[in-house]
Formats: structure tokens, C-alpha cells, sequence
């Protein structure tokens, strides 16, 4: 069983299926915890915690989070760009060029 159909089990156990409450104040409140945390393993309880909240508020929506994941990493995964060392991140390339290629999810596949 993977992590999504075990969350679907979790809420369905639970009644909670198309139960989203108060999903910004809940991850918002785990970010928290994240940015107090003092060990990794704090750090990483605290952002799987956010994952189970966007997860289950997807999959309230009547979406299956696992289809939009897909389609996420598959839009992410079309964009070029590189590492940025004085933003610490990776910075998308958006030339005409470069955006001409970018996959647009398509959430509707995900429609339950």
C-alpha cells in the first residue's frame, strides 16, 4: 500500500474524506514547528505533517493526489534553468524559448 492510499484509509476511518478544515492555519502552523525545530528529525516530522494536510485537502477536493503529483513533476520536469548560489535555489529559465516547452498540468485527469 502506498503513502497515498494509506492516507485515503486514514481518513476513511476516520470520516474524514471530504473534510478539508483549516488547511493554510495547519500547514502554517507545521512550518512553524519546522522553523523551531531543533534536530532533524523534528524538521522532517514537521514537513511530512505538511504533506498529510496538502494531501488529504487535494483528495477533499475530489482530486487524486497521486495523479496530480504526476502531473506536477511532470510540468516541473519540463523546465530548464539552473542553480542560483545568491538565491540559493534553482531559478527557471523563462526565455520564449525555454517556456515554449513547459508541460501545463492537467488537473482534470485527477477529477474522481
Amino acid at each position: 500500500m502506498n503513502m497515498f492510499e494509506r492516507l485515503e484509509e486514514w481518513r476513511r476511518e476516520r470520516g474524514l474524506q471530504k473534510q478539508i478544515g483549516n488547511v493554510a492555519g495547519n500547514i502554517c502552523e507545521e512550518l512553524t514547528e519546522y522553523l523551531r525545530a531543533t534536530t532533524v528529525e523534528d524538521e522532517i516530522d514537521a514537513l511530512c505533517d505538511m504533506i498529510v494536510f496538502a494531501v488529504n485537502a487535494i483528495e477533499a477536493k475530489g482530486y487524486d493526489a497521486e495523479i496530480c503529483m504526476d502531473e506536477v513533476i511532470t510540468s516541473i520536469s519540463s523546465r530548464k534553468g539552473d542553480f542560483d548560489p545568491a538565491l540559493n535555489k534553482w531559478v527557471k529559465k523563462k526565455t520564449p524559448e525555454a517556456m515554449a516547452l513547459w508541460y501545463n498540468p492537467s488537473f482534470n485527469k485527477a477529477i474522481r
